[in-house]
């Protein structure tokens, strides 16, 4: 018997003088545009996200969180961290658990009314406008005007709306609804979500003009506005109406910050990414778990797609997840250090060694396992002198909080969503404190210059797609369009989730071993693996972009 099989895929694009991947055409175009304006990669990155934040306010916004990645051509790199922090007046005990149940994106104890998720009990103070300003001070090469000015467009024009913007609102149409402002914005007077055109039928517009007035203003008058002007004012005041505790204080006294980077090695590469806890903690911890099998003669002529390899990559990730479980939590340094050292990597590569053919499913904690979410945006970007910038920015959970402040045109983050609502565990809420977000954007070095740039959207499963994606890079040399896009495993507990389009023979092979596995089959709306989009830079100087076969992510080369 035979059938026809659907397959797409995408093209790897090639520059010479510069690459921006973005989620969203719109968005690469307005960086590949700022680029040929003069820009460098940090304005090209920023003016990315900007633009992601209004063609797809589903992942990512100014009212949200963002960390930047930033290499010179010569390798010094250096990480602009926008994290959310919890407000002031934030408690371990400040919701009521349900009783029964998980919610969010993390899998947490469930709260009443999911106000831990969602609403204005869960609005935090975000970080992506003082990550971006203070960016484009230190590091940018155009004004704050030019940068923003295609973000501002975008959200004073009015567009059609499209397939994948037409279906979100739809998907999340609840959560929306709680808030008039935001159902004011997306949906139709009756609150049918604005629709796209099908067949000969036209489509609704959008047009978000307060939003577009929020992003002159931040233009203008630099993050001030946002954490101390008017559009702090007016966020306060309505989150506050609304039954929220955030306050002016929290606000002003936020600051992004400059940092040096956490570094690490896999093989000859080095790389660099955020310090503290973070998805990008684990990525390096699951690599330093599976560089010591490098060269063993079981995996000498395996392909990427074996189940030999896929086995390897599962249990480095299982191992890692465990420990992230079990000991990360923002504040804590010392566990960043220990588990990003090569004696953590070597001890539990010794356990997975002992019975390589065999998984360990019974290696789990009891928060693994947490639902896919495709609710964050990543930007990588090359420019034509060789700088590099990594750049992951999100509103947490799709649409954040789902909270429009009036007349803002803002939604802000759920920040609420990265604590565990139970008190006295590791990541359990406190005043003031920052989160422990899964983000990975990471810039690899060759020879001390920037090679490989990576990130990924997709809650905690980001952090497999990363490491998957770099382990192929490296040990298959596989360009990043091929890397991105390999038969896909991701595993962070007892189930060792599989992409369908792996051959029945791999399934096997891997249920012999012992992995309890699901399959998966990924889609135009799915996101049960991580979306990794990479540029890597070749001896020769030629820019290669990667991205999502299935998903609007697009890379454009100059």
């Amino acid at each position: 018997m035979s059938r026809s099989e659907w397959r797409i895929e995408k093209t790897e694009a090639i520059g010479r003088r510069g690459m921006v991947v973005a989620d969203d055409a719109r968005a690469a175009d307005a960086g590949a545009e700022i680029l040929r304006a003069g820009g460098n990669a940090v304005d090209a990155a920023v003016a990315a996200a900007l633009v992601m934040g209004v063609v797809d306010p589903l992942t990512s916004g100014v009212g949200g969180v963002a960390a930047m990645v930033i290499s010179d051509p010569n390798g010094k790199t250096i990480v602009i961290d926008g994290s959310g922090h919890a407000p002031r007046a934030a408690t371990p005990d400040m919701f009521e658990l349900a009783g029964s149940g998980n919610a969010g994106m993390y899998g947490w104890p469930a709260t009443k009314d999911n106000q831990h998720n969602e609403g204005p009990r869960s609005v935090g103070v975000p970080g992506a406008i003082a990550c971006f300003c203070l960016a484009l001070e230190r590091h940018g090469r155009l004004g704050r005007a030019a940068v923003m000015a295609p973000a501002t467009e975008w959200a004073e024009r009015s567009e059609p709306v499209t397939w994948s913007f037409a279906a979100h609102l739809g998907t999340y149409a609840e959560r929306l609804w709680k808030n008039d402002e935001a159902t004011r914005i997306f949906y139709r007077p009756s609150r049918a979500p604005l629709r796209t055109e099908i067949g000969l039928e036209p489509g609704d517009s959008v047009a978000q003009p307060d939003l577009g007035r929020t992003l002159r203003r931040i233009a203008d008058r630099g993050a001030d506005d946002f954490y101390r002007g008017e559009t702090a004012r007016a966020i306060v005041a309505d989150v506050r109406r609304l039954g929220g505790i955030l306050t002016s204080e929290d606000l002003a006294s936020y600051q992004a910050r400059e940092l040096s980077p956490l570094a690490s090695s896999y093989r000859e590469v080095e790389f660099r990414t955020l310090p503290g806890a973070s998805g990008a903690t684990t990525v390096i911890e699951a690599l330093n778990i599976v560089e010591g099998f490098h060269g063993i003669d079981t995996l000498g002529s395996a392909a990427a797609d074996s189940a030999t390899v896929l086995h390897l990559i599962a249990e480095a990730s299982r191992f890692a997840f465990l420990d992230r479980f079990a000991f990360l939590s923002a504040d804590d340094d010392a566990a960043v250090a220990r588990l990003t050292s090569k004696a953590a990597g070597a001890r539990h590569r010794m356990t997975i060694a002992h019975d390589l053919g065999r998984a360990h499913p019974e290696a789990v904690a009891p928060a693994a396992d947490a639902p896919a979410h495709a609710d964050t945006t990543h930007v990588s970007v090359v420019d034509g002198d060789g700088r590099a910038v990594a750049l992951t920015a999100t509103l947490g959970q799709a649409y954040g909080s789902g909270v429009v402040p009036r007349g803002t045109g803002v939604l802000l983050a759920d920040v609420m969503t990265w604590f565990d609502p139970r008190p006295g565990r590791a990541n359990s809420i406190a005043p003031g404190k920052r989160i422990l977000w899964a983000i990975a954007p990471m810039i690899g070095l060759r020879a001390g210059r920037p090679w490989l740039v990576i990130g990924a959207p997709g809650g905690r499963r980001l952090i497999t797609s990363v490491f998957q994606a770099i382990y192929n890079s490296i040990e298959f040399d596989l360009g990043p369009q091929a890397a991105v896009n390999a038969v896909r495993v991701h595993c962070e507990g007892a189930t060792t989730l599989l992409d369908a389009r792996a051959s029945n023979e791999t399934r096997q092979e891997l249920e012999r071993m012992g992995h309890r596995i699901l399959i998966a089959e990924e889609n135009f709306m799915s996101a049960h693996f991580g979306r990794a989009n990479a540029v890597r830079i070749d001896p020769d100087g030629t820019l290669r972009g990667g991205v999502h076969r299935l998903k609007p992510t697009t890379a454009v080369g100059l």
